[in-house]
């Protein structure tokens, strides 16, 4: 590919293509088998026949406006969208990319009405070119959007793998010879218990068996007037509320802040690294995540509660994934709706029980999962700097700024 500046020459959407509706087709009305049926955000359902065909693409003209979808077989888009419908020989495969390069979300912010007017669309100036280059701009993207969907694809096998992994560290655990204990094989290496079938050299434990010994093991977060709304201040020291404890990560938006002066008298609230959060109310009951380095000191509040152990005891990353486990999130399913509201208490935190091994099988046990954690990290960097390629690609190709040779062997889809 060479650089140029001489970019192709800007002209108004709808010269290169009609957006035509899409038409109703009710959930009830839908046979469920044969084409795909397309809303504004992929494919929704199965038809029997079909409206348009294929290959094409679909654009959402409601909800979801402007997003592009690409459907290689025929297909029934709904009223909730437009299909298109390219003019002259302009290369479909190119205009997917195009529209998806275009940022229709400007026009459905700039109107009272909620949606894609294509009259609207029609007006917005794109780079165009000739077909045969279209062609060659179309065979680059498809190149990397497959390298990404592979990379996906072994990202997911991966997280699958380390799924399945994790699921036998935390039933078979791994014995002195750095072996996964077979059950079926050795049965006599095992024994039942009030939570299942375990190894015999593990114990079934709560919380405060391996509570740490300098802070307390389960705290909530500060009731009444230990903090109000008139604590909160600009800048800060950052306050966890139940919508920064994701399903195994926190979430850095909508942080607020209290003083250093209110935060010192909050103290016995502070995280640190290791620590595991729960969300304790409503339908995000039971919700975790760990403390990383980077949330070293924040503070929670009352819609949360803290655990910490004592890592001579236990490793707090194998516990998360213990209180993810199915064992674990039955009790805490059992015990959330028992209250007057729906959710989880300190005491019901501690009544959880688990089995564990000791901390050097423990420790064995993280170092398989820490490896298998590695190469899924390495494939997502790859992932990311793909991404990363195809945007590049897609501002320098179909604007002009970089042309592919005539030469370019890659095909298109």
């Amino acid at each position: 590919m060479s650089d140029t500046t001489d970019l192709f020459p800007e002209v108004p959407l709808g010269s290169i293509l009609d957006l035509e509706y899409g038409a109703p087709l009710p959930d009830n009305a839908r046979t469920n088998h044969g084409y795909p049926v397309y809303g504004s955000n992929g494919i929704i359902g199965r038809h029997s026949s079909y409206l348009v065909n294929g290959p094409g693409i679909i654009v959402g003209r409601k909800g979801s406006v402007g997003a592009s979808c690409w459907s290689f077989e025929s297909f029934w888009p709904i009223d909730t969208t437009f299909y298109v419908v390219p003019k002259d020989d302009n290369s479909q495969r190119w205009i997917y990319w195009l529209l998806n390069y275009v940022d229709f979300k400007k026009l459905d912010a700039a109107t009272g009405v909620p949606g894609l007017n294509r009259n609207d669309a029609y007006d917005v100036s794109i780079h165009a070119t000739e077909p045969h280059e279209q062609h060659r701009i179309a065979a680059v993207l498809d190149t990397i959007a497959a390298a990404i969907a592979n990379a996906e694809a072994v990202i997911a096998k991966l997280r699958q793998i380390r799924s399945g992994l994790l699921h036998d560290l935390l039933t078979r655990g791994i014995d002195e010879n750095g072996e996964l204990r077979d059950p079926v094989e050795h049965p006599e290496q095992f024994r039942e218990t009030e939570v299942g079938s375990i190894p015999n050299e593990w114990n079934v434990l709560g919380i405060l068996d391996i509570a740490s010994n300098d802070r307390q093991a389960i705290l909530t977060g500060p009731f009444g007037a230990e903090l109000g709304h008139n604590d909160f201040v600009r800048e800060g020291i950052p306050l966890l509320r139940i919508g920064n404890v994701q399903a195994g990560y926190i979430d850095f938006s909508d942080l607020l802040f209290v003083s250093q002066e209110k935060a010192l008298a909050l103290n016995r609230y502070r995280v640190q690294p290791g620590d595991l959060l729960f969300a304790r109310q409503g339908a995000t009951t039971g919700r975790n995540a760990l403390v990383p380095d980077s949330v070293d000191g924040f503070l929670i509040n009352y819609h949360i509660i803290r655990v910490a152990v004592d890592r001579t005891k236990c490793e707090p990353i194998l516990l998360h994934a213990i209180f993810n486990s199915e064992t674990v999130q039955r009790q805490i399913n059992r015990d959330k709706g028992r209250g007057t509201r729906e959710g989880i208490n300190s005491h019901e935190i501690a009544s959880l029980r688990f089995a564990l091994p000791r901390i050097d099988e423990q420790q064995r046990c993280l170092t398989v999962l820490n490896a298998l954690s590695t190469d899924i990290e390495h494939e997502e960097l790859s992932l990311a700097k793909l991404r990363s390629l195809k945007a590049g690609l897609m501002d320098d190709l179909l604007t002009g700024r970089v042309r592919v040779p005539e030469d370019c062997s890659v095909e298109a889809a």
